[in-house]
């Protein structure tokens, strides 16, 4: 396997772990991994304002942890990070995780400590255009924010982030104007303006199965009261985007759309097959048995949705 010293966006090793231990998962030095994760996340380490090998291969963990902490958000302009917004919802989601961790396992001052920095996601979320945003350490928003813009994000555009809050959907309905304003929006992420169904990737404002930063987008819908649509756009993607064998490429995303970013697609009918954690083919799994991993950001382990037929109330909107 192919040895990797740095980290994309984000802190990923704690989600991870978070995730293996709210199914159970306990054949490893539990205290120890987790005291070493709440390290890197409250001191700032040596590398935190190095830019060697940005974007998309920083040597620094946490990357200026300090004035992170201190904004409640990632500086775009000074965070030595590939995008401010982005390492944002990536570190909101993994401090969440950390938290919900520390709970299980007993240690509820530690959670309480570190839950709040669950929620420095909406610091970043722009009101003015109702989708996160680069901001700077000024508190200014960069110029020129609009849901097609990569600036400020890693491998996807704002329209893809901005659902990037699984631990918080209440959260991000409300800042959208409530669970039915956020459902339709999330009907437009889904849907091209035909309403017919984008999922094979190449549009800056539509859903994108072949990254990793809104994959789980679909699954959104049920914290969002209106399962039946997981049910259905799920099953769309596993049947439109997915093939048995080679000769199924995905599409891949315009380059404007991820500055760096390397072409992408599926070798044999599994998307993202280009990793060697194939991460995004286990993700293909997940969906194949019709289910998806809700690990610490629920109280149970894993979220069902049905492969028969939906279930849609009789007076619901598609």
């Amino acid at each position: 396997m192919e040895r990797r010293d740095h980290v994309m966006t984000g802190d990923p090793a704690a989600p991870t772990l978070a995730t293996y231990y709210a199914m159970g998962v306990r054949n490893f030095d539990v205290r120890g991994a987790l005291d070493s994760l709440v390290r890197q996340a409250t001191v700032q380490n040596p590398d935190a304002l190095s830019d060697a090998r940005c974007p998309g291969q920083c040597v620094g963990q946490r990357p200026t942890l300090d004035t992170y902490l201190a904004l409640r958000y990632a500086a775009n302009d000074i965070c030595h990070c590939w995008g401010g917004a982005a390492e944002t919802l990536e570190r909101s989601l993994a401090d969440f995780s950390l938290a919900m961790w520390a709970r299980q396992a007993g240690r509820g001052d530690l959670s309480r400590r570190l839950r709040p920095r669950g929620d420095y996601w909406k610091n970043t979320f722009n009101p003015a255009v109702g989708y996160q945003a680069a901001r700077r350490a000024d508190g200014s928003w960069q110029p020129g924010s609009s849901p097609s813009t990569d600036i400020g994000f890693a491998q996807g555009t704002s329209a893809t982030y901005t659902w990037m809050v699984p631990q918080n959907v209440s959260g991000l309905a409300t800042l959208m104007g409530g669970r039915e304003a956020a459902a339709t929006r999330l009907d437009g992420l889904c849907h091209d303006e035909n309403g017919n169904w984008p999922v094979l990737g190449g549009n800056l404002l539509r859903y994108d199965p072949t990254n990793e930063p809104g994959i789980h987008a679909p699954w959104l819908y049920n914290g969002l009261g209106q399962p039946w649509k997981t049910q259905e756009t799920v099953r769309r993607i596993v049947d439109t985007a997915y093939g048995v064998g080679p000769g199924r490429p995905l599409r891949a995303i315009p380059r404007a759309a991820a500055r760096g970013r390397r072409r992408r697609g599926s070798r044999g009918g599994c998307a993202g097959a280009r990793e060697p954690e194939v991460g995004r083919s286990g993700v293909t799994a997940w969906e194949a048995v019709a289910a998806y991993p809700a690990g610490c950001h629920s109280r149970t382990a894993t979220s069902w949705i049905s492969r028969w037929p939906s279930r849609r109330p009789q007076n619901a909107a598609r």
